[in-house]
């Protein structure tokens, strides 16, 4: 070894992280001397506990949602049913109208909720205004049938009537002929006698 390379073996070697001996040592670097080598378990203990901390403060926060979810759900959520195989439970009603024909319009969409006494749909009404003004018609027919009836059971009772007072005539007349034949008898009896 000569004098030249004997110096700079003997220099310690500056890496980028440490400073040359004129340069001033970082407060880290300093505190490591101090501390004997100690500065990096104290910076995992600080790390620890604010971990800890923040984990606790998490924890904290989800059993509060945690706990509001279960107050919501318990008591203030509507009441609703659960199932299986979704479907929901709600009242349905199967409606059928009292009369058939093409439907004119619609006035609910599917779903919708209903009130009693909601007109839901429209029929159209030409077939039932037909069907009406022919059973009008055939009302009629039957009055007028009915009035020639009681028309024809009235004169067929003054027909009876007239024919009863043609009978009473009748009898009054056989009556009247039989007294007069009476009497011609006696008549004729006197005469004979005379």
């Amino acid at each position: 070894m000569t004098e030249e390379t004997a110096p700079q073996a003997a220099q310690p070697s500056h890496d980028a992280g440490q400073p040359a001996d004129g340069e001033a040592k970082p407060a880290h670097a300093e505190a490591q001397s101090a501390n004997g080598g100690n500065a990096k378990p104290a910076r995992d203990q600080k790390k620890a506990a604010l971990r800890k901390r923040l984990i606790i403060g998490f924890l904290i926060i989800l059993a509060v949602v945690g706990l509001g979810w279960w107050i919501w759900a318990e008591f203030l959520a509507p009441s609703s049913e659960e199932t299986d195989n979704a479907y929901t439970n709600v009242e349905l009603s199967q409606v059928t109208p009292l009369t058939g024909g093409p439907v004119k319009a619609v006035n609910v969409v599917n779903t919708q909720s209903v009130d009693a006494g909601q007109v839901l749909f429209v029929l159209d009404d030409t077939d039932q205004k037909i069907a009406v003004n022919q059973a009008t018609a055939a009302l009629e027919a039957a009055r007028r049938k009915v009035r020639q009836v009681i028309a024809n059971d009235e004169r067929l009772s003054a027909q009876v009537e007239m024919q009863k007072a043609a009978v009473e005539t009748a009898k009054a007349n056989l009556t009247q002929a039989e007294a007069t034949l009476d009497k011609a008898n006696l008549d004729v009896k006197r005469r004979k006698a005379l």
